[in-house]
């Protein structure tokens, strides 16, 4: 009802989103919910004042491009409720719902074979040479949007790609980039993405994926990484999610 779109992964029961949930999206769900997701997401160039990003850099995102500064609890939130409007409009069955994925279902959208250990800090960067645009460092042109040449917004940049440009200063709107081999964008770069998952056997910060248009070294855009974030964290330019829904009978 959102107008998302989704793809099946081989070896899930999932439809996966092929972008991360947009400006527009969870703007929806904010007019409709009494959902306090804070104002970061509304306009991150305001949030970013007094923070260490360039004052001479705008920040601006536009309805297409994938949300940020929101934390884990939000996207969950966004996730029931669509659920929720979309079974009251006859669109799934009492079986079906949207959530984030587990960092298992998102290693086999991302192309992973499958990967050795209990918890996604066993299995961090435990593949390597293998990255969502294939193997080999650095990523070809168009692979994504990640920390290079011309981003020099930050006063504390980390590792730039040599001789890579992305056209993005910031976050790109969603779908800007080549595709994964099962049509799903952004798996690498733009915004780090949320999992439904505890990061260890501790609970100790929630999964994120993927990477984001501020990370460049090769280790942390290995498909296997696996990173943390307290799941209350909102204060990030480069995190949000996406969604994946169950497959079950559709009404349709």
């Amino acid at each position: 009802s959102l107008g998302m779109k989704f793809v099946p992964v081989p070896g899930t029961s999932l439809l996966f989103c092929i972008w991360e949930t947009r400006v527009q999206d969870f703007e929806a769900f904010v007019k409709a919910t009494s959902h306090n997701a804070g104002e970061g997401w509304r306009n991150p160039g305001f949030s970013a004042r007094g923070s260490n990003l360039d004052p001479d850099a705008v920040f601006s995102q536009t309805p297409l491009h994938p949300v940020t500064l929101v934390n884990w609890n939000d996207a969950v939130a966004f996730c029931r409720w669509l659920t929720e409007k979309e079974r009251a409009e006859g669109k799934l069955s009492a079986g079906q719902e949207f959530r984030l994925p587990t960092a298992a279902e998102w290693s086999q959208a991302v192309g992973l074979p499958a990967e050795a250990g209990a918890t996604p800090e066993d299995k961090d960067s435990k593949i390597g040479n293998v990255y969502p645009w294939g193997a080999g460092y650095p990523p070809p042109k168009g692979s994504g949007n990640y920390s290079s040449e011309g981003d020099g917004w930050y006063p504390n940049m980390p590792v730039k790609i040599d001789g890579y440009t992305d056209g993005a200063r910031f976050t790109a709107k969603v779908g800007s980039y080549t595709a994964n081999r099962l049509g799903i964008y952004d798996m690498g770069g733009n915004v780090w993405e949320w999992c439904g998952d505890w990061f260890n056997a501790e609970r100790q910060g929630r999964v994120i994926r993927g990477a984001s248009f501020l990370q460049g070294a090769p280790g942390v855009l290995l498909s296997s990484h696996h990173s943390r974030k307290p799941p209350g964290t909102r204060d990030f330019y480069n995190l949000g999610f996406r969604c994946v829904l169950t497959v079950g009978t559709s009404r349709r």
